[in-house]
């Protein structure tokens, strides 16, 4: 089976809860999993798209509510979010 097999479906717009599961100061961005709701093990999330009101503080582990704002580009790329506030 693949496992990709949602990969060429268009996923702009779709909404799914998930866990931080990285957070990269040194790109200004982190990972968000969402593997339990979607086809994507993990999601690119730039720390300048999540809600003002967090300072830019996430953390390992806590639950975010996200938004994909670019399909990826490979099977080995997640999509590209936005955290829904």
């Amino acid at each position: 089976d693949y496992v990709f097999s949602d990969f060429n479906r268009d996923q702009i717009g779709k909404v799914y809860s998930g866990t931080v599961k990285n957070v990269l100061p040194s790109i200004n961005a982190a990972f968000i999993d969402i593997s339990q709701k979607s086809c994507y093990r993990e999601c690119f999330l730039p720390l300048k798209d999540i809600d003002p009101k967090r300072n830019n503080v996430l953390k390992e582990g806590q639950e975010i509510t996200v938004q994909v704002l670019k399909n990826p580009k490979s099977n080995h790329q997640g999509p590209r979010v936005a955290e829904v506030f």
